[in-house]
């Protein structure tokens, strides 16, 4: 780790320690707490030594990347209700947004329409898990495709006018905001108008898959760009 004097570490442990006393409670912890105690400080250790090995060689947004790797796998496994896929977009999306100058705009939205469109497959499907767990392994697909599309979508073709970028920012807005409003207004009429909500629903999930398979077909012409602009 070049550059980094160690001396600030050791000066930062002693501030903290004349600060919290460290000792006051360890003093009260059996062996078997302290051994867990020591554990937790040697991986904590070692994870940091690693991160800062890896930026020194690798490019941050892959380090970022692959020190976010374990946060999604865990989020998506935990994903249960509307909040944790939520969470889980905006982890994937904070990922996504990191790589965009490696990855480029068509990959991140390919694969991202792709894995929001199996989550919608899930939701028009009968559960074959429990309902619960079905819902929620296809809300954490959603989430994940959601958070990885939207960040390239959103950045596509700035480069083209780095000058006009609020400007375009401001249309892209509009026209998103537009479209989510008509959709959930069509959506929600033709669900209440019906006596079956639940299969009609599904025939809508369909729809909106159907629309993201085109919209993939599309992404071709969305101009590619690595790198800074």
């Amino acid at each position: 780790m070049k550059g980094r004097n160690p001396n600030v570490l050791v000066n930062a442990a002693a501030v903290f320690a004349a600060w919290r006393r460290p000792w006051r409670v360890l003093a009260r912890l059996d062996r078997r707490a302290l051994a867990v105690l020591a554990a937790l400080g040697a991986v904590l250790a070692a994870m940091n030594s690693l991160f800062y090995l890896a930026v020194d060689r690798l490019p941050l947004s892959t380090v970022g990347a692959i020190e976010f790797l374990g946060t999604v796998v865990l989020a998506a496994a935990g994903a249960r209700t509307r909040r944790n896929a939520a969470a889980l977009a905006l982890t994937v999306a904070g990922v996504a947004a990191m790589t965009l100058r490696r990855t480029g705009y068509r990959l991140p939205m390919i694969v991202g329409f792709g894995v929001l469109a199996a989550g919608l497959g899930m939701m028009s499907l009968s559960p074959v898990l429990s309902p619960y767990a079905w819902l929620a392994i296809a809300a954490g697909l959603t989430g994940c495709g959601m958070g990885l599309s939207v960040p390239a979508a959103n950045n596509a073709s700035l480069q083209l006018a780095p000058d006009q970028v609020a400007a375009i920012a401001g249309l892209r807005g509009m026209f998103r905001q537009s479209g989510s409003i008509i959709a959930v207004s069509v959506t929600t009429a033709i669900i209440a108008r019906s006596n079956q909500p639940g299969p009609v629903q599904a025939h809508v999930f369909v729809v909106f898959i159907v629309l993201l398979v085109v919209t993939v077909a599309l992404v071709r012409f969305v101009p590619e760009h690595k790198g800074n602009w």
